[in-house]
């Protein structure tokens, strides 16, 4: 949904000792149930090393994303645009859970529309966005990409001929 994770949403974790040069963990797979991620990812045993985990959402079993794609189609719905990110430093093994706070990485429109002549609205262009961003997942940065052609998007409809949205690229 638009504030909250659903049962069944995944993630991508990423979590390296501060002092390491190799991660411990790269693109583990969390999925959400009950209020909370979880997985096959434990905790390294030495509890005396801080590290820094990063996550991302929607997962991609390809890897930590180095670019994202928006839909350019989003008449169906917003989720497999919504690029969501969060980073946390210096963290020591704990027996709780990790809090970490999800940042929107891409920009939602909101569009009202003032339909005055009572014809029926039969799409809503999003027109010569960059689609596609260079994300860095550690620094919660996404920026349009370089050498990508501009693109229109579809924008979902939220209510009848009045208002839509779209999730694009900030530029």
């Amino acid at each position: 949904t638009e504030v909250n994770f659903e049962n069944g949403d995944k993630i991508g974790v990423s979590m390296k000792k501060v002092n390491d040069t190799e991660p411990f963990a790269s693109n583990a797979e969390l999925t959400f149930a009950d209020n909370v991620f979880s997985g096959e990812l434990k905790w390294y045993t030495d509890a005396y090393s801080a590290s820094d985990i990063h996550a991302y959402y929607p997962y991609d079993a390809e890897g930590v994303p180095t670019e994202f794609s928006v839909a350019l189609d989003q008449t169906s719905g917003l989720g497999s645009s919504d690029l969501m990110a969060a980073s946390k430093t210096n963290v020591f093994p704990t027996a709780g859970a990790v809090t970490m706070v999800f940042k929107h990485q891409m920009t939602k429109l909101a569009i009202s529309i003032d339909n005055q002549t009572g014809s029926p609205i039969s799409e809503v262009l999003v027109q010569n966005t960059v689609p596609t961003a260079t994300i860095d997942v550690a620094a919660l940065s996404a920026v349009p990409a370089e050498g990508v052609e501009t693109a229109d998007i579809k924008a979902y409809e939220v209510a009848d001929n009045a208002s839509y949205s779209a999730i694009i690229v900030p530029q």
